[in-house]
C-alpha cells in the first residue's frame, strides 16, 4: 500500500508540473519560428515581444491553476469515500453536569478501528483522589482509551458511568494535555487563562504554579512578566517548557478529571520529578490519568493499568 501511495503521489506531482515545461517549449518554439519568418516587420516584432513577455508573466498563474486542478482531481476519490460519513446525522452531545466527580467506570467496552478490534469487553474503574498510570506497547490503545473516556470516541458496545450514572452521548468537563502542545501568538498569561486580566492575584497564582513545575528559569528570563508573548507554535520557548506550560494551563482550568497523554515526554528527570511531585499534592480533588512509557512517571502513580 505504501509503495502504491508513493507511486500515485509521484505521478500526480509529475502531471501537475509537466504542463509548465510543455507550454514553455511550445510557446517559445512558436515565437522563435515567427521571429525567423517575420524579422523584416518591425511593428510585428514589437507586438510579438509584448505578447511573448505577457505570456511569460501569465505562465506561473496558469501553472498554479492547473496544479490546483490536478490536486482536486487526485483527491476526488477521497472526498467520495468521506462524503457519506459526513452526511450521516450525528448524535447530539451535551456537557455532563458533574459537580463532584467521585468515580468513572468503563464496563465491557468494545471498540474497533474498522475490522481491527482494539478493546473487547474491557473494564476499568477510576476513583477520585488517585493517580492512574496507563502503560502499554505502541498501538495498544492508550490514547484511544483516553478519547473514549472524554467522549471523543464512542465505544461499539459497553457502558461508561460517572458517579454510577451512565454517560450517554455526553462529554465530561476535563483537562486533557497531549504530547503536541498548541499555543496562540499571545502573552503567556492569556495562553494559560482564557480570561486573563493581569491582576496581581492572577499573576501570583500563575507564577507560583509555574515555579512549582520547575519553570523558574523561564520566569527569570521574562523577568516574571506574564505579558511576554509566546511566538506562533512556541518557537521562542523550549519543548520541555511548552509541555510544562500546557500542564499548568490544564491545572489552572481546575477540572476534576485531568488526563496527561505523554505530556512529560520532553522533560529531563529533574523536571519530571518536580511535575509529578506537584501533581501528587493536588490529586485529592480530582481523578488524574497519566499515559506514559517512562518508568520514572509510573513510580508516582497510585495504580497502574497495563493495556
Amino acid at each position: 500500500v505504501s509503495t502504491q501511495y508513493v507511486d500515485v503521489s509521484a505521478e500526480n506531482n509529475f502531471i501537475s508540473k509537466f504542463p509548465k515545461y510543455l507550454i514553455e517549449g511550445i510557446l517559445f518554439s512558436f515565437l522563435i519560428a515567427l521571429l525567423a519568418i517575420l524579422t523584416t516587420n518591425n511593428n510585428f516584432l514589437t507586438t510579438l515581444a509584448i505578447f511573448g513577455f505577457g505570456s511569460y508573466k501569465l505562465l506561473p498563474y496558469l501553472q498554479q491553476i492547473f496544479s490546483a486542478y490536478s490536486v482536486i482531481k487526485a483527491n476526488v476519490d477521497s472526498v467520495d469515500i468521506l462524503l457519506p460519513d459526513l452526511k450521516k446525522p450525528s448524535k447530539p452531545h451535551v456537557l455532563l453536569d458533574i459537580q463532584d466527580l467521585q468515580t468513572l467506570e468503563l464496563s465491557n467496552i468494545c471498540f474497533s478501528y474498522g475490522d481491527k478490534p482494539l478493546f473487547k469487553n474491557y473494564s476499568c474503574k477510576f476513583e477520585r483522589g488517585n493517580i492512574y498510570g496507563i502503560i502499554g506497547e505502541s498501538g495498544s490503545g492508550k490514547s484511544t482509551l483516553a478519547k473514549i473516556i472524554l467522549g471523543l470516541l464512542q465505544p461499539d458496545n459497553g457502558s461508561i458511568t460517572v458517579n454510577s450514572v451512565q454517560k450517554l452521548n455526553s462529554w465530561i468537563d476535563a483537562s486533557y494535555v497531549s504530547q503536541n502542545t498548541i499555543f496562540l501568538n499571545e502573552s503567556i498569561g492569556k495562553n494559560l487563562l482564557y480570561d486573563y486580566n493581569g491582576t496581581e492575584d492572577e499573576n501570583f497564582k500563575i507564577i507560583k504554579l509555574l515555579s512549582s513545575l520547575g519553570l523558574d528559569d523561564l520566569l527569570k528570563n521574562i523577568d516574571y512578566n506574564l505579558n511576554v508573548k509566546i511566538s506562533e507554535k512556541g518557537n521562542n520557548v523550549s519543548g520541555g517548557q511548552l509541555q510544562r506550560l500546557s500542564i499548568a494551563r490544564a491545572i489552572l482550568k481546575n477540572s476534576e478529571l485531568l488526563i496527561l497523554d505523554e505530556a512529560t515526554s520532553a522533560l529531563d528527570d529533574t523536571n519530571q520529578l518536580k511535575c509529578m511531585s506537584y501533581l501528587r499534592t493536588i490529586k485529592t480533588n480530582r481523578i488524574t490519568i497519566i499515559i506514559t512509557h517512562r518508568k520514572e512517571t509510573i513510580a508516582y502513580c497510585d495504580h497502574i493499568i497495563e493495556l
